[in-house]
């Protein structure tokens, strides 16, 4: 009996664990000016982000909330978060010209401040 149970339970963990909602949104990275995007080197939640193809970068994520960061590190400030949202397309412009890079929400989050930017 305590076998029956035992396997029981390390099945249900093994499923679900291997459960994905399969939940996904679209992020567009936009860096400006155009001679800045070869030059500033942004890291969404850890991924280097190419700009050597052009300006723009569009990326499919799962839901939740992303970090853009300037340099790979868990100690680098964020620059912004991205709120992810299912079937949707959360676009953002980065001023690659600041210093540090400054970013500009095409929707901004209610629950951004003066010191955090959250965009949607």
């Amino acid at each position: 009996m305590c076998k029956r149970i035992a396997l029981f339970v390390a099945g249900f963990i093994v499923v679900m664990t291997g459960c994905d909602n399969g939940e996904t949104g679209y992020v567009q990275l936009r860096v400006l000016p155009a001679n800045a995007a070869t030059a500033t080197t942004l890291y969404l939640d850890g991924v280097k982000l190419d700009f050597s193809r052009g300006t723009t970068v569009t990326l499919q994520s799962k839901t939740g909330r992303l970090a853009l960061k300037g340099m790979d590190s868990s100690w680098a400030p964020i620059l912004c978060n991205i709120v992810v949202r299912k079937d949707r397309i959360s676009a953002l412009t980065v001023m690659g010209a600041q210093n540090p890079p400054k970013c500009v929400c095409e929707i901004r989050a209610t629950e951004s401040d003066a010191n955090t930017v959250v965009c949607t």
